[in-house]
């Protein structure tokens, strides 16, 4: 099926919207992500397709979206849990565009929710497509990420050992031997770690891991060893 592009039309705060994938749909999407021009990932559900029809939106996390796939988070708890901001959306026919009301999302009436207790209900391995294609998303913006958070007047010296630190609380980056950011996994640890022996207790947070003369002591010291 075909959708409109934009399907969402200069939304506020967040700008046009376009389908990014469908999990359910009938005659139109029901449960489905979109992206706006910033990349940024939205998840929304269809709650009303009578005289006028509505939809829950708001803004998720990759790690979100994995959980609800896995159907570890259900519909409803996607916008009550919501970590940033819900949209309820409505469109008659006859409006140009969707009329919006930004809300938290615990203030949201059991009306204006998806039923209590209902899920993705995904079979094993069903959306692996998308689970995968999120993934590889995910590895781009740590990147991305990575390429911003380390001086460039760095990477030769990190080249020189493996050093592995956890970037944003979530992800376990690596320096490899010949200097290249390699992507390793994601770890539930809020520090920084060299990952020598030696040095397996010491931690360093963000602030001392731009700073080069901290870095270089550390270095020198497991070099001296």
């Amino acid at each position: 099926m075909k959708y409109p592009t934009p399907y969402f039309s200069d939304l506020p705060y967040i700008g046009d919207l376009k389908i990014d994938y469908v999990f359910a749909e009938f005659d139109c999407p029901i449960i489905f992500t979109c992206q706006n021009d910033d990349n940024d990932l939205f998840f929304c559900i269809c709650i009303c397709m009578d005289n006028i029809q509505k939809w829950l939106l708001t803004k998720v996390s990759f790690d979100k979206m994995f959980d609800y796939i896995k159907n570890n988070i259900s519909n409803r708890d996607m916008f009550i849990k919501s970590d940033n901001k819900v949209y309820i959306l409505s469109w008659n026919y006859g409006y140009i565009k969707e009329d919006s009301q930004l809300v938290s999302g615990n203030s949201l009436t059991d009306e204006e929710l998806p039923p209590a207790e209902t899920f993705l209900n995904a079979f094993n391995g069903e959306f692996n497509d998308y689970f995968d294609i999120l993934k590889n998303r995910q590895a781009l913006e740590v990147q991305k990420t990575l390429d911003r958070f380390m001086p460039n007047n760095m990477e030769m010296l990190l080249s020189e050992l493996k050093f592995s630190y956890i970037h944003d609380k979530q992800f376990k980056v690596v320096v490899k031997q010949d200097g290249r950011w390699a992507y390793d996994s994601i770890l539930p640890k809020q520090d920084y770690i060299m990952s020598n022996s030696r040095l397996k207790n010491q931690s360093f947070d963000m602030e001392q891991c731009t700073d080069n003369s901290v870095l270089n002591t550390s270095i020198n010291s497991l070099k001296a060893s």
